[in-house]
Order: structure tokens, then C-alpha cells, then sequence
């Protein structure tokens, strides 16, 4: 006997509905989140001007924040995290315990440029080796002006740290050479996909009559949970994927190119986790003791320069503070388009900024002191609903190995502690 593909599929779908939903329903049972959780870590050199940093008890954002106050409720900003680790004995020399502390939460070895070595992993990559088998890249390290290997962010394992990459157009490449639909192919896929659910609707509506009225709440509850699901699956399809535009090719190593480099490598983060190529991601600006010259907020003298007040730089400390303020503000209006183009992108009843973490990480408190208590943090985005959002937080010392932690669970990866022992817990506080 003949059965038609049609029919079939209806049968076989309903039956696909119907078989599971009063397993799946019952009380205290949980849906599978629709779309993926992903995490990006926004790194910046030379600390921060705390006092124009932190919005207070009030979480009133000034002069730094001020670009992202449309976020506002959907971040954490943080002080009082302790980079207890980068205190350990002995310390390395300068800026060295710094970034390579960041993210591996445990004190290099070595004291001197040239003898330093990495202790441990940084967090990207360990929650990476747990999650990144799902997607085409483990995790995506990028990097803007970060040609320099003194002062680390990042380690596969102790001894084993690495670069980021540095030029948008190579990432591209890796990430999207396969990647050649034109817009009216898209439009098709599109115009073809079909739910399963609209396949074997009147099936289903036979099945809701046929049930007794404790069990029609539930049978709905379960279609739905589906129709979510279909949703999340929908922006993995055939044709979903559209590659960033990246225009005419700039030399990454110049200064003045640095900002657009800079966006580019947003543009292209952005595609990678829109397209699923990766739900891991990092983007460091510039390298510890910062030579970059800011020339585009009026500062043409080194970050690093400007916050020691070295490097030529003989301006009184009042202006040198204006300076990195304005710094630091052009640093959260890069973070607002970070945020900007992930919250552009539909997900559900959300965007997929509201799936993200995205973790603005600073090398110090303050750059001219090489202060690494007080550290400040800021996460926007709750991560599929794992951060209790639009807070200002301070965490009166805990160290921020704890945050490390909480960012882990945030992704699903269930770790005890992170980086150095004598260190762990999640911060409870921060989740929702």
C-alpha cells in the first residue's frame, strides 16, 4: 500500500506531539531553553577613573557609563571585586599580573618580561572545552592592536598562553568562506521552511478534543513549548546565515585605523554567533600598558603614558584624569555598539543580546597605581535569564575568581572554582 508523503508526515508529526507532552508537563518539569546561552568578554587596558566610573548606590550612570544608560536595565555594574591573585607572591614585574590574571584567576609564573609564563587556562576556554564541541569554533578570540605577546589574556593551560586575532579579515575567512547565499536565496529558504506544527495542526486539534479538560492545558502548554523550540532552531536554518560586509581592506597595525578595525571585529563577532558558528567570544582592545594613541577623543599621547603621567606626557594629573574619562567613554560607546548589534537580532519574545553575557573586563582599577582591588565589572545581557539585571552591585571585597564562577554557571558549565584554589564560590547575588 501506497502512503503519501503528506499523510505520513502528518501521522508521524502528531503522533511526535501528542506521544511525549504528559511526560514532559509534569509538575516541576522544565522546557528546553529555545535558543543557545553565549558569552563575550569585552576587554580594555589601564583601568578605569572610578569615581567617574561607578553610578553609586542610586545606579545613576555618569560620565563614562553615559552611553550605555539605555541598557541600563539590562546590566550589572560592579565594584569591590578583589583580583586577589595578582597579589600572590612573588608578583610579577608592573602591568604583568594583570591581563594574564583577568581570566585565569591565578598568578603567573616568572617576575620579569621575558621569563613570564601562563598558570593556568583563561575562562573562555575552559568554557569553551566544555561547550564548544556544539558549534563549528570552540571559541573566537579577537583582538584589536594586540600584537604583543607581554602581556597575555589569554591560555589554553599553564604554559600554553596565545594570541588573539588580530585582523577581521582573517576571522571572516575562517568563519564564513562557505557563506555565499544571495539575499533573494534567503528569502526563499524562508518563504519554503514550514513548521511541523502547521504540517499536523488539524491532527493536533483532534487530539485536544479527544482529551479530557485536566489535559488540554497541558497538551497546549506542550504545543507551544514546541513552537518556542522551532523558533530557537529557526535561526540555525538553511540561509539564516548572512556574512558580515566588511568594505575595503585597512592595515590593523595602524593607530588611526584602530577604531574601525575595532568595529569590524565586532561586525564579524556578531555574524559569528548570529550564524552559530561559535557561543564563545573575546575581544580585547589594545595590549597591557597601552601605546595606543587615542587621537579620535583629542588624547594624542600613549594610554599608558597618559594614565602614569610618563611617555612625554607632562600634563597636570587634572587633565590627565579628563583624559581617561573621555577614554573610558569611548570605550562604553564601542561596548553600546557591541550591544547594539546583538540586541538587533530577534530571538523569541527577546533579542539576542538577552541570551548573551556580555562581560567588560578591565586589565586594573587604576592604571597609573596598578590597583587590582576594587576592580570594576559590568555584564549586560542575563544570559537566557541567569542575571537579575538593571542593578548596581558592590561586592565589598569578594575576589573576583567568584565572578569567574558565576559566569561559568551562567553557561552551563558547573565548576566549583576557577584559577586559584584558596578562591571559589559563585556570587549568588547576581543571579536571577
Amino acid at each position: 500500500m501506497r502512503v503519501r508523503r503528506r499523510s505520513f508526515v502528518r501521522g508521524l508529526g502528531a503522533a511526535a506531539v501528542a506521544l511525549p507532552f504528559t511526560r514532559l508537563l509534569e509538575p516541576g518539569a522544565k522546557a528546553q531553553a529555545a535558543f543557545p546561552r553565549r558569552i563575550v568578554f569585552f576587554a580594555t587596558p589601564n583601568g578605569t577613573v572610578m569615581d567617574a566610573y561607578w553610578p553609586g548606590s542610586a545606579c545613576s550612570y555618569g560620565a563614562i557609563l553615559e552611553p550605555l544608560a539605555t541598557y541600563q536595565d539590562r546590566m550589572i555594574v560592579m565594584r569591590g571585586l578583589d583580583m586577589k591573585s595578582a597579589y600572590k607572591t612573588p608578583v610579577p614585574k608592573d602591568h604583568l599580573p594583570d591581563f594574564s590574571n583577568l581570566l585565569t584567576a591565578i598568578q603567573p609564573m616568572g617576575q620579569d618580561y621575558g621569563q613570564m609564563s601562563m598558570s593556568g587556562i583563561s575562562l573562555d576556554q575552559a568554557i569553551a572545552n566544555a561547550i564548544g564541541a556544539e558549534t563549528r569554533e570552540r571559541v573566537l578570540n579577537l583582538g584589536v592592536g594586540t600584537d604583543s605577546s607581554s602581556y597575555p589574556l589569554l591560555a589554553t593551560g599553564p604554559g600554553a598562553m596565545f594570541l588573539p586575532e588580530i585582523s577581521p579579515y582573517r576571522a571572516y575567512g575562517r568563519l564564513f568562506e562557505d557563506v555565499t547565499a544571495e539575499p533573494s536565496d534567503v528569502a526563499r529558504v524562508r518563504a519554503e521552511r514550514r513548521s511541523v506544527l502547521d504540517l499536523v495542526g488539524q491532527e493536533v486539534a483532534a487530539l485536544r478534543c479527544a482529551l479530557g479538560s485536566d489535559d488540554r492545558p497541558r497538551l497546549d502548554q506542550h504545543v507551544e513549548s514546541i513552537r518556542e523550540l522551532e523558533r530557537g532552531l529557526a535561526f540555525t536554518g538553511a540561509g539564516e546565515c548572512t556574512a558580515p560586509m566588511l568594505g575595503a581592506e585597512l592595515d590593523v597595525k595602524a593607530n588611526a585605523n584602530f577604531p574601525a578595525i575595532g568595529q569590524k571585529q565586532m561586525d564579524v563577532l556578531v555574524a559569528a554567533l548570529q550564524c552559530d558558528r561559535t557561543r564563545v567570544a573575546t575581544l580585547q582592545w589594545s595590549n597591557g600598558a597601552s601605546q595606543t594613541h587615542h587621537t579620535w577623543v583629542g588624547v594624542d599621547f600613549t594610554h599608558h603614558g597618559v594614565s602614569h603621567g610618563s611617555e612625554g606626557v607632562t600634563a597636570d594629573e587634572n587633565t590627565r584624569r579628563g583624559w581617561l574619562i573621555s577614554i573610558e567613554n569611548w570605550y562604553a560607546k564601542q561596548f553600546k555598539y557591541l550591544l547594539d548589534k546583538l540586541d538587533a537580532v530577534p530571538e523569541g519574545d527577546g533579542t539576542m543580546l538577552d541570551n548573551t553575557a556580555c562581560v567588560w573586563i578591565h586589565e586594573q582599577q587604576n592604571g597609573g597605581s596598578h590597583d587590582r582591588n576594587d576592580m570594576p565589572f559590568v555584564i549586560a545581557g542575563s544570559c537566557g535569564g541567569f542575571f537579575a539585571t538593571g542593578r548596581c552591585l558592590d561586592l565589598n571585597g569578594r575576589p573576583h575568581n567568584d565572578l569567574l564562577v558565576t559566569l561559568a554557571h551562567a553557561m552551563d558549565v558547573p565548576l566549583d572554582s576557577f584559577g586559584d584554589g584558596n578562591y571559589s564560590g559563585p556570587i549568588d547575588e547576581l543571579r536571577a
